[in-house]
Parts: C-alpha cells; structure tokens; sequence
C-alpha cells in the first residue's frame, strides 16, 4: 500500500516531537495526538494485510482550502473515507443517530459520529464531483481502535469496524469486486494532492461528469455558495470543537453536502466572539500558554544568574 502523508507538525522519519505536540494541541485540540497515534495503528494493519493497488491519503487539505480529511483510501474496492476513534465504553450507531449506552439506555452523544463520517465522505465525494470526477459513491467508514470500545451496529449510516476487526475489513476488500481503475485512482490522488494542477479537465479517456455534475461547476463561483474551506475546518479530528445541529438527511433528496457540512463542522468559537482573539483558546490551551511563559522567564532568570555569576 502507497501513503502519502500530509499530517502536520510529523517530520520526516514519522515522529512528533513534544514541542510540536504541544504546538498542535494548542491549535487543534487535546484530541489531535490520540487520534494521530490512533490512524497510525489502523495505517500499519491496512498496510500489512491489503492486496497491491492501494493508496492511502493520509490528514490531506483539499486543494483552495484548509479542509483536512483523516483517511481516504483508494483501491480496486473502490473510494472511502476512514474516521478513527479513540472513544471507548459502549455506544449505539443506530441509522444517523449515535449515542452512548448506560444502564440499557441510550443517551446522545456529541459529536454525532455517524453523522460526522458521513458528511466528510459526501464533502470529497462532492469536491470530486466539482472536477469532473463523478464516483458513484464514497463510503464512509467509522473505525474504532480502543479494545475497549463496543458499538451496538442497527442498520448504521456509515460502516462501523471494530479494533478487532479492522484485518477483516481489510480482507473484505480485497475480495470485492473491482470498482474504481487504477488509472483513475490516480487521477484522484493528483487532483487531491496537487493543488496547482489543472483540475478542472479530465482526461478524455476517463468517464466525464453528468449534466448535473457539470451544472455543479457552473454554480461553483455562485455566490452565496459557501468555499470548501468553511465547511470543512480540521474541527472533523477535534470533536471538542465541533457543534452538532440537525441529523443527515437520509431520505428524499439530499441537500447540499457543502451546506450541510457548513452547519454541523462550523467550530464553535467562530460563533461566539467574532473577531475576537481573547476568547479563542480553551482553558487548556490558556495553561498550555501561561505555561510555556513560565518556563521562558526561569530560562531567563537562570541564564542571566549565570552571567551575573561568572562575572
């Protein structure tokens, strides 16, 4: 399997240093480094156990915009977008509603994270759309990598997989029927990796955009039609940050996936005190600050009693 791996503040050999730990909790959130440790043991076993022709795009911004989806996986199986979750206890996925199971109860749970797969599997599936690229479907797979994690499966909107069943999923596709060519699964990877190339053409040997599809693209520069990069923040690997408003609609005819992933992937600070700086960091991220300001002046004091010292 092929990776190609955007995920920031990861250097070259695959670690994190602390600093820059700290540096990406501070912008994304106490979430950000679980769920990174998390997409690296689901990375190993798909690695191990999938067939050849398979590519794995890993924490990629969709080109024009600050979009960061976790997992896409592309394949002969076809096109997915993978959600891994550090969550552990029990949980329902029950259709488009996700809650947590207490005492033979089930209460909701926030984030929705059928809800919030879903919206991210549509979003590419739309933003490939808008090139020319129409995929019959982009699925959703919700993953759960904590052993101690049980989620009660009633006909859910995206696919739920297990930590103890991840290589069998892995399996599952490399039995399926091939669905997506080679040739363009490549030119999706170009058109998600290559920000300045030219992805409005398609070559004339792959399958062209349907009308509406094409019509899609003449809306694009609409206005009032919202930009990517506002639907779909990094909020979708920091649920802490992320306000849940009405579920998918999964009958009749949906809406715009754009639109809808505007109203529940809008971090909530950009509601609360727009133009604001003062109120834009947690309490965490306040102490993480207060913090790194501590140690800055026993650095100083130190360095110059040293000075004063030697003198």
């Amino acid at each position: 399997m092929k990776t190609i791996d955007r995920t920031p503040y990861l250097t070259k050999n695959g670690e994190i240093s602390f600093l820059n730990r700290l540096r990406a909790e501070m912008k994304f959130g106490s979430s950000w480094y679980p769920e990174i440790k998390a997409q690296q043991v689901v990375m190993d076993i798909l690695n191990r156990d999938l067939s050849k022709g398979y590519t794995l795009l890993r924490n990629i911004a969709l080109p024009g915009s600050e979009a960061i989806i976790p997992l896409i996986l592309l394949g002969p199986a076809g096109a997915f977008v993978i959600y891994v979750t550090t969550l552990k206890g029990n949980y329902q996925a029950k259709g488009d509603n996700w809650g947590s199971l207490e005492h033979k109860k089930v209460r909701a749970a926030s984030p929705n994270l059928m809800v919030l797969t879903s919206r991210m599997a549509r979003g590419v599936q739309h933003y490939l759309g808008k090139q020319g690229i129409e995929l019959s479907n982009v699925d959703g797979i919700l993953i759960a990598t904590d052993p101690g994690m049980h989620i009660e499966s009633v006909r859910p909107l995206v696919r739920v997989v297990l930590s103890d069943a991840i290589e069998l999923f892995a399996r599952s596709l490399n039995n399926s029927f091939s669905v997506l060519e080679s040739g363009m699964s490549q030119i999706i990877i170009n058109r998600l990796t290559e920000p300045g190339a030219d992805v409005h053409q398609v070559p004339s040997d792959t399958p062209q955009a349907s009308p509406q599809v094409q019509a899609d693209q003449a809306a694009e520069a609409t206005p009032g039609v919202p930009e990517i990069g506002d639907v779909l923040p990094w909020a979708v690997s920091n649920p802490d940050v992320i306000e849940e408003k009405e579920p998918a609609n999964i009958t009749g005819e949906p809406a715009d996936p754009y639109l809808e992933l505007e109203k529940d992937l809008t971090p909530k600070d950009k509601k609360v005190m727009k133009g604001s700086t003062l109120f834009q960091f947690n309490t965490r991220q306040w102490l993480l600050l207060i913090s790194f300001g501590i140690v800055e002046i026993i650095i100083l004091l130190v360095f110059f009693w040293i000075i004063s010292f030697t003198l």
